[in-house]
C-alpha cells in the first residue's frame, strides 16, 4: 500500500505544496518486546507514520512475518515490501540515512 502525503520542500513560497508517494512502513511487534518499543519510539520521534502488526497472539500474522522476513524475532520492519530488519538495523540505518527521505523517495534501500 502506498500512502499519498505532503512532501516538505524548500520553495520561495510556502503556498507551494507537492503531493508525493510515500513508502508504507510496517512493523511486526509483540506487546512485551523492548526492542519493539524502541523501534516505535525511533519512528515516532522522526515523525514517521507506520502500521503496527502485533503478532503476540496472532499465529497467522506471525507466519506472514516469518515468510516475509525469514526471521522469527521481533520487531521486523519493512519499508514498502523491503525487509529492513529489526531495531538494530533500523537504528543503524537512521544514523547513515535520513529515514524520512528514504521513506518519501522512490528509491530503494539495499543493505
Amino acid at each position: 500500500m502506498t500512502v499519498k502525503a505532503l512532501c516538505p520542500i524548500l520553495l520561495n513560497s510556502l503556498s507551494n505544496i507537492v503531493i508525493c508517494e510515500m513508502k508504507t512502513v510496517e512493523i511486526y511487534t509483540r506487546w512485551w518486546c523492548g526492542y519493539c518499543r524502541m523501534a516505535r519510539s525511533l519512528l515516532d520521534k522522526q515523525g514517521i507514520v507506520f502500521e503496527e502488526i502485533d503478532v503476540t497472539f496472532d499465529r497467522e500474522k506471525e507466519a506472514e512475518m516469518i515468510n516475509r522476513s525469514g526471521r522469527r524475532t521481533v520487531p521486523q520492519i519493512f519499508i514498502q515490501d523491503e525487509a529492513i530488519g529489526g531495531y538494530t538495523e533500523l537504528a543503524q540505518l537512521s544514523v547513515t540515512t535520513n529515514l524520512r527521505d528514504l521513506i518519501a523517495s522512490g528509491g530503494e534501500h539495499h543493505s
